[in-house]
């Protein structure tokens, strides 16, 4: 599967890299995250925490942005935008603001 399209992603890796994000962002994030299985135990302190780790990425019209069978590299938020899932070159689904993609490679 191929995510591609464009959109605007808060991606959360393993190394836990601090990002620079305004606090109205930082909330979407926290409000995203409770609906992601792995943190929704989680409260609204630690979902902070978790949100501050993240990163921001733009993504362009067209461009991959992960490849079925590579090493996956963190868990994305879709903060803006839309994108699509490919298998082959056949749309699968589409996922949009609010939704996730990734989670699964936080865990490896």
């Amino acid at each position: 599967m191929t995510f591609t399209n464009h959109a605007i992603f808060k991606r959360l890796t393993p190394e836990r890299v601090p990002i620079l994000t305004d606090s109205r962002k930082s909330g979407q994030a926290i409000e995203m995250l409770q609906r992601v299985p792995i943190f929704s135990g989680l409260n609204k302190k630690y979902l902070k925490n978790v949100a501050e780790k993240g990163t921001e990425q733009t993504f362009e019209a067209g461009q991959t942005i992960v490849r079925e069978g590579e090493l996956g590299f963190g868990l994305f938020l879709i903060m803006e935008g839309a994108t699509e899932v490919r298998k082959s070159s056949k749309v699968v689904a589409k996922l949009g603001r609010g939704q996730f993609f990734g989670e699964l490679s936080l865990l490896d």
